[in-house]
């Protein structure tokens, strides 16, 4: 598979690998330990990804939707969802929680409380902006994703 296939077939997961590998290098960059370096970056990057994985549209189950005649009803499935599973902000909502999460794992596992707060809030807010830009139902994806449906439908 190559990796545009990958990026439209499952963007959250894309990211988490790369946001993993990222941040592995980049706390061990900060000179953390390589296991609390590999465990931290791994840990949030891949919670992050499954959680965000089944709360968010992909590229690709938006065409396949389209394709399958519910051009009329994309609007309506891109749009709001309730409770907390799919909120309007699934992606944001799943990095703050998992900043908190991987914050607190760090601080009572002994790391200093700046520390702590700086390199969760790296791995999740990259990963947050990263898939929240690849996803639907984002606002400002959603509204580009029903434009082009209303576009085609011309």
């Amino acid at each position: 598979m190559s990796l545009e296939r990958l990026e439209k077939a499952e963007p959250a997961a894309l990211v988490g690998l790369v946001t993993s590998l990222l941040g592995f290098l980049g706390l061990s960059a900060a000179d953390f330990s390589t296991i609390h370096s590999a465990g931290l970056a791994v840990g949030m990057a891949g919670t992050q990804a499954l959680f965000t994985r089944s709360a968010v549209f992909s590229p690709k189950s938006v065409e396949a939707l389209d394709a399958g005649g519910l051009r009329q009803r994309l609007p309506d499935l891109l749009a709001t969802g309730s409770g907390f599973a799919h909120p309007d902000e699934p992606a944001a909502t799943i990095g703050v929680l998992t900043l908190l999460g991987g914050f607190l794992v760090q601080v009572f596992a002994g790391v200093e409380f700046a520390e702590a707060f700086v390199s969760a809030a790296g791995i999740a807010g990259v990963q947050t902006a990263a898939t929240r830009a690849r996803v639907y139902p984002s606002p400002a994806v959603r509204q580009r994703a029903i434009a082009g449906v209303v576009e085609g439908a011309g």
